[in-house]
């Protein structure tokens, strides 16, 4: 089969090495291709010993460079499917450090009906890496375009491995997309034992566009639970439904730590002055650097703002789209 013209499938993965979070923009042919050749879910798969839990790079370290490249891999990804018209196609990005150490559940899927593996051609190897029932599905070959040396030995990264106990963020993860995706991964990368999860209930929705499709507090909440089980399920999830903007932070002493989207810092900095009030301890806070087309939680890494801008990914567009998908439709009229 010729490597342009991979017929379209249900559900795919999508394996891809990396050898460093500087370089890596080479991969995108590789992610858009395997988007527009899927309906309706695709896994990808990224694996490099960067991301080894014990030996790998430092989490807290590199922030700022993790941000940027699951940003980079996701948005790659949604532009081409809402591109599409597949608003609700589903789309994770997972990691795994190329050994035997677990990162992300990827045994999890296995039950699932897997059409195929897209894999690069100088990544063909990289298979032998994962799960034994991954090489078991029919693999698509796409072109390299592009690639840079594999990483150093572990012994010359950093020393230091830094993780938060108790990482806490919040959100409405409606629809949960993309830019949820992002805010949930990057804040469990920093976690080392349990994440804090506050999903908004119906008090703070205010005057949400489309209520009518909007999802219940019970399953924004199962989805988060189904991510961060998919992502890093070594880590204890807490994920409560919250009725003002501190949740479990204005009382848990055990949180260390506060992601938050430059359009929250505001509430980040409310929940730091309420700790301060009550001789809690103060908490380290990590920004997204992302923006949000509708101050609901469609981010993306800066670098790819006019991404953001073209695939429409939040809530708000989703929720709209789906009211237009279910919308009667009007009755033709004789003249």
């Amino acid at each position: 089969m010729a490597h342009e013209e991979h017929q379209c499938l249900k559900k795919t993965i999508l394996v891809l090495s990396i050898s460093s979070l500087q370089e890596y923009r080479h991969l995108g042919p590789s992610i858009e291709q395997a988007t527009r050749n899927t309906e309706s879910r695709l896994l990808i798969i990224l694996v490099s010993p960067l991301f080894d839990p014990e030996n790998g790079i430092d989490p807290i370290g590199s922030w700022k460079e993790m941000e940027s490249f699951i940003s980079f891999v996701y948005m790659r990804a949604s532009t081409v499917a809402i591109a599409l018209d597949r608003v609700l196609m589903s789309i994770d990005v997972v990691l795994h450090p190329g050994n035997g150490s677990l990162f992300s559940n990827i045994d999890g899927e296995h039950a699932t009906r897997w059409e195929g593996v897209y894999v690069r051609e100088n990544d063909i190897t990289t298979l032998e890496a994962l799960p034994k029932w991954i090489s078991t599905i029919p693999q698509l070959r796409l072109r390299a375009e592009g690639s840079s040396p594999y990483p150093s030995s572990p012994s010359s990264w950093e020393n230091s491995h830094r993780r938060h106990g108790v990482v806490a963020l919040g959100g409405t993860f409606d629809h949960l997309h993309a830019g949820h995706k992002i805010l949930l991964s990057m804040a469990a990368w920093i976690t080392a034992k349990k994440i804090i999860v506050g999903v908004t209930d119906d008090t703070l929705l205010g005057k949400k566009s489309h209520r009518e499709v909007l999802e219940s507090i019970g399953a924004r909440q199962d989805a988060v639970r189904a991510f961060l089980q998919l992502f890093r399920p070594q880590i204890e999830a807490e994920v409560v439904a919250i009725s003002d903007v501190y949740g479990p932070t204005a009382t848990d002493d055990d949180i260390q730590a506060l992601v938050v989207s430059k359009e929250t810092i505001s509430g980040g900095q409310s929940i730091a002055k309420l700790r301060d009030e009550r001789g809690l301890p103060s908490l380290e806070t990590f920004v997204i650097n992302v923006i949000s087309d509708d101050g609901g939680g469609g981010l993306i890494g800066e670098e790819d703002a006019e991404r953001l801008r073209t695939a429409k990914m939040s809530s708000t567009y989703i929720r709209r789209w789906i009211a237009t998908q279910t919308a009667p439709r009007p009755t033709p009229t004789d003249a």
